[in-house]
């Protein structure tokens, strides 16, 4: 019972003390639509923010300079950079670009961070973003190899060999 009053009172003095540093806390996030990019074809990549914070961050600001450069991407529609007067706590806002791989793109895309800039007490801060692997370029010309025969045949091996050691445990113990 001690220790039941004693969580409690810690959760309420916790709740005070973190009342007083109370702030915006913004979580961003990049990620593409679909998986699979292949030269010529359009690919849409989501950029979603959202305030977890208990105050509101205004003035936030999306850049993203550096990802999917003119050398190698298209943009179709869209802004890299985008701008927004105010974010309340709880509030998600999501913001789309729409880039063409050319021709010349093949391999890895290289995962350069963005940045979430927005101001509270007349300070700036920058958010530290998440993003997922994109992944790879594919030319629109290449041919699919079957890699799932080989996965299949493995995945037979491996269970007809966990179905045998099953049955011969079943025969020897029941």
């Amino acid at each position: 019972m001690k220790f039941l009053l004693l969580l409690i009172f810690s959760a309420v003095a916790w709740g005070v003390i973190d009342d007083k540093n109370a702030s915006p806390f913004l979580l961003a996030h990049r990620t593409s639509v679909s998986k699979k990019m292949k030269a010529g074809e359009d690919h849409v990549i989501r950029y979603f923010i959202s305030n977890q914070g208990e105050k509101t961050a205004h003035n936030v600001v999306l850049k993203d300079s550096y990802s999917f450069v003119d050398e190698k991407f298209n943009l179709v529609n869209g802004s890299r950079d985008a701008k927004w007067g105010k974010l309340e706590p709880g509030m998600n806002v999501t913001h789309d670009i729409v880039v063409r791989p050319n021709e010349n793109t093949k391999g890895p895309i290289d995962n350069v961070p963005f940045e979430v800039q927005y101001t509270y007490n007349g300070k700036t801060h920058i958010c530290l973003p998440s993003f997922d692997n994109i992944g790879f370029v594919e030319r629109a010309s290449r041919s699919v190899k079957p890699y799932w025969i080989v996965f299949g045949v493995s995945n037979v091996i491996i269970f007809g060999i966990l179905k045998r050691i099953h049955y011969s445990l079943t025969v020897r113990y029941c």
